[in-house]
This record gives structure tokens, sequence and C-alpha cells, in this order.
């Protein structure tokens, strides 16, 4: 029997506006709104739009005049907020209101009385959570990511549509792959936490409905499947394996290698050979070896592709250990693979970390069943149950924790040494 939610307002289409606003400044308190650009939409179809330039009884500062393109001249020929302010709020009415970074329009909307307390959707924590692992959420990058033109940008109605745009592509995205009973996990303690959002999620439930995808669609979660993450077969050491080649090692970082070649302002540097030479020649006796090397020197590449070389040779597991985290993913997400395009051999390489950068599910599924979760932590879990299904390691660095409460929440989440154990969780512990 299909949950009560897939029939929440199960034939009627909610009514959106996005909204974006161009001001002389940051500072609600201080500074004035130059230009409101507002869209009114329905299931992806533009029902209305409000565009309008505004006298801000002031001088505007050139630099916001370059940005949007609004002249001193052209605003000081514009009417002012308050003869323009009945027709936004009527064009606004008691709409959810979509926008990007949403908090700081309605900061100058209220600080100028025109905030009517409507539902707030803001597409920057949406992508967050159905875009899992961009470089950036500003609006130009979100855009770019979902196909979204956004070719007047600073300006409040080409901004507002683009945020519409983006709202709906990432809706759609809601109902085309996410499965209902996530939606419905979403749903339900979106509800509970009164979260802003929940009725984005509604409305995908519903989309799925009237479409027939309910019925169809896997309903099984991340959660459900088993193991959540790849499992990679361990080495076999090899039985009778032969000595690294150091010279063949050496040459490759030769003027006229396979380094020249793949970067285009290669350097040679004999430290950086010689360094190689030196690891290589550990690894053959089994030795200890201490190395200071300076900056420049090339010192990634020169253990990595002996203890790469090592590590195919013979089968045995090599572990380089860094000083933080960031060299870590310099060399996971960098170094390694260049690597892979110019060593003529295969390798597997894996990153490790502490236990609490990695997700317990048991955990997860307690604290998701509470009955009094807050709104931002309703926000973390969904971004964690959308992107369960496509993570492959169940490490935190694949998602974007804005702020120290969302932070907090994660390590609610997060495997813990002293609770966590295979044998206690009974699932795919780390």
């Amino acid at each position: 029997m299909q949950s009560p939610l897939f029939y929440h307002h199960l034939f009627m289409s909610r009514t959106y506006v996005a909204l974006d606003l161009e001001t002389t400044g940051l500072n609600p308190d201080k500074d004035a709104i130059i230009e409101l650009g507002a869209v009114r939409f329905r299931d992806g179809e533009i029902i209305d739009r409000f565009s309008q330039v505004v006298n801000p009884g002031r001088r505007i500062p050139p630099a916001i005049q370059q940005m949007t393109g609004i002249t001193q001249a052209e605003a000081d020929a514009a009417p002012p907020l308050s003869r323009v302010a009945s027709a936004f709020r009527a064009f606004v009415g008691d709409a959810p209101v979509v926008g990007h970074n949403i908090g700081f329009d309605i900061s100058f909307l209220r600080a100028n009385g025109l905030y009517n307390y409507n539902p707030l959707i803001d597409t920057f924590e949406l992508a967050l959570i159905t875009l899992p692992g961009l470089s950036s959420y500003k609006l130009g990058r979100v855009a770019e990511r979902l196909g979204v033109s956004l070719e007047n940008a600073h300006r409040a109605y080409d901004d507002a549509e683009a945020s519409m745009w983006i709202f709906e592509a990432m809706r759609r995205l809601l109902v085309d792959e996410v499965p209902a009973k996530t939606l419905e996990q979403i749903v339900r303690m979106g509800q509970l936490a009164d979260w802003s959002l929940t009725i984005v999620f509604e409305d995908a439930l519903r989309d799925q409905a009237r479409r027939g995808l309910g019925q169809r669609q896997v309903q099984k979660t991340a959660l459900d499947k088993g193991p959540l993450f790849r499992r990679e077969q361990p080495l076999q050491p090899v039985e009778h394996s032969q000595p690294l080649d150091v010279d063949a090692l050496a040459a490759l970082l030769e003027p006229g290698g396979p380094f020249d070649a793949y970067f285009d302002l290669y350097e040679y540097r004999e430290p950086q050979v010689a360094m190689l030479r030196a690891v290589a020649d550990a690894f053959n006796r089994s030795r200890h070896l201490l190395i200071e090397a300076g900056t420049g020197t090339g010192k990634s590449l020169a253990y990595l592709i002996p203890a790469l070389a090592w590590a195919v040779n013979t089968g045995q597991r090599v572990v380089v250990s860094s000083n933080t985290i960031n060299l870590q993913d310099q060399l996971y997400h960098k170094d390694l693979p260049d690597l892979h395009h110019i060593l003529p051999f295969d390798f597997k390489a894996t990153v490790m970390k502490g236990r609490s950068n990695y997700l317990c599910p048991r955990r997860l599924n307690k604290l998701m069943a509470r009955p009094d979760l807050t709104a931002v932590e309703v926000s973390v879990l969904a971004r964690i149950l959308l992107w369960l299904p496509h993570t492959e390691t169940g490490d935190v660095s694949e998602l974007t924790l804005v702020n120290a409460g969302e932070r907090a929440v994660w390590q609610r989440v997060c495997s813990d040494p002293h609770t966590c154990s295979s044998a206690r969780c009974g699932m795919d512990s780390p």
C-alpha cells in the first residue's frame, strides 16, 4: 500500500515565485534596493514576470553600476520603492519564494517591509543536497552544472529566472532519480523539523505518483542494499618477484621520456632523480631511508614512482602516510591520476583516513529515527541520503558541510571507534 505522502496534493501543482534583488551594497540596514526581479511559475512553466529598476534616492557606487549595468541616470529616472512595493507584494503573494542564497534578498525585503513570511526555498541549500561534490555552489557554477544559461548575471530578473530553471532542474532530478522511499524518509523528517525545503520533496513525491513512477521505481534505499561501498580484492604477494630496475625507473624522468611528453612545462630535476634512485634502492634492500629535500625537488613523484612499481612488482601494499589531509588529497586527486596516464603499468590506490571521516550506517539510522530533529540536521541527513547511492568510499570529503553546525551533525553519524564495530553494527562497518 502506498504511503499517504504519495497522495499529498496529488493533482495540485504548487506555484512558486523566484526572485532576486540588486542593491547598492551588502548591508540591508544601510544600503538600498536598486532593482527587483521575480518570476511566477508552476511545473516549469512561467506564469508571469516582474522586473523593475528602483530609485534608491542616493548615489550608486561605481562598482555596482559596472557590475549590474544599472546607471545612475537609469536609477534616478525610476520610481522609488514606495511606489512599486504594493505591486511587488501582490506579485509574490503567499507563494513559496525561490532564490539562490535567498537569505540575502529576504534581509533587504524585511528591512523594507516587503517580506510576508513566505516559505523560503534556497537553491544553494537544495544544490548541496542534489549535487554533491561540486567545487563551488555559487549561482554560476550550479547553473553550469545543470546546463542553465546565465547570460545576464547580476540583473535581478535574469538571476531570478536562472534560479527558477536551476530549481526546476534539481526538482526534476529528485523526481527522476531518487527512490520514493528516500523521498518519503526526507519528507517525514522535514515535517517533524518544520524544514523549509520539505515542500520540494513533497512535490517530488506528488510528481512521481502523478506520473506513476512510484510503483516502478526501486523502493530500496542505499541503506537497504547491504554493503554500501566498493570492496577491492586484496593484493596477493608474488612468490618470486624481481628487484626494481632502478635505471629504468629513473629513465622515466629523463628529458624526452614519458614525463617530459606528458607535462607541457616539464623540468628535469637531478635531485628528484637522485631521490627516486635512493627510494628504489631502499625498497630493493629492505632498508630504512630518511631523506630531507627542499621545496621544488619533486618529492612526491620521487617516492610515488618506486613505491607504485614495488607494489605492482611484489603484490605488496605500500602505505604513504602524509602529514596533512591536504597533502593526501593532492596525492590522490592530482599526482596519482597523472601517474595513471604516464606509467607503463597499471596500479590501484585508495585513501585511508581516521574513522570519523567515514559514515556509520547504524548511527545514521539511529539519528534519522529521532522525533526531535532540527532543520539543520534534516538538511545534512537529506544530503547524506542522496549521496549514499553514488559514493564509493563514504568519505565525508565528498560532502560539502558549510558550517560548524553541519559538521556537528556529521559527528553524530560518523564511524566512532568507541561504539562502531562489525559485531555491534551488524552492517558493513569500517
